[in-house]
């Protein structure tokens, strides 16, 4: 994998995980937040460790905090196929998505 490869991959890994915190809570049914969240990480073609490291830090994150950035105003806005969503993003979803990061930046 090529180094310009390895962060566009990542982006998209972690934007699918903040979509999927906007989009579950804008119903109020079952699942969770922290449950679609893991779902995603599943359906991810990255590796078994990448997966095990992400899942343990959305573990790390109850679901109230997972429902306050996805019902973040600033949040609901935002664009995650630009490159450059996070900027406009909540600190706390920034936080999130540093935090999940650090499982994607060495290729697991």
């Amino acid at each position: 994998m090529t180094t310009s490869t390895r962060p566009a991959r990542a982006r998209r890994l972690l934007g699918a995980i903040g979509v999927s915190l906007l989009l579950v809570t804008a119903c109020s049914s079952t699942p969770s937040s922290k449950r679609v969240a893991l779902d995603i990480v599943e359906t991810m073609e990255i590796s078994d460790t990448q997966k095990q490291c992400l899942r343990e830090k959305i573990d790390g994150y109850d679901d109230a905090q997972l429902e306050a950035i996805g019902n973040a105003e600033e949040n609901k806005a935002l664009d995650f196929t630009d490159g450059n969503a996070l900027d406009s993003a909540t600190p706390e979803l920034r936080a999130f998505v540093e935090d999940l990061r650090g499982c994607t930046a060495d290729g697991g």
